[in-house]
């Protein structure tokens, strides 16, 4: 399980008994701007996670001055069990936009984005 953090990192917890336990929260070097984070087990020790690459947390998104804390909307991928995470690539990426982590399985990969229109 991941999980969303305001300190900058997302955090994980791992579960052998079906979800009944979990271990303690363990720090990440996936940054984490207090965004959702959406993973997909690949195969056995791979897993894919979609992720706001950034560690600025913003308080109030609809803020200007933080409307870029959701950006950029990055692919990473953990060969080791999510020991250890490299970015693949950045699916998109800009000022005034909130790009909301969201994948799955099929033919198609598919994330959702929303355009902040701040008025002058």
């Amino acid at each position: 399980m991941f999980l969303r953090t305001r300190v900058g990192r997302a955090y994980d917890m791992v579960s052998h008994d079906d979800g009944q336990s979990w271990t303690q929260p363990r720090r990440t070097n996936l940054l984490n701007p207090n965004s959702g984070l959406d993973a997909l087990g690949l195969s056995p020790g791979k897993i894919m996670i979609v992720y706001n690459a950034s560690r600025t947390v913003a308080a109030d998104i609809m803020d200007p001055v933080q409307r870029d804390a959701r950006t950029p909307l990055t692919v990473a991928l953990s060969k080791d069990r999510g020991q250890t995470w490299h970015n693949l690539l950045h699916l998109e990426q800009g000022p005034g936009r909130i790009l909301i982590p969201c994948a799955g399985k099929g033919p198609r990969w598919h994330y959702a984005t929303h355009q902040l229109y701040v008025s002058p």
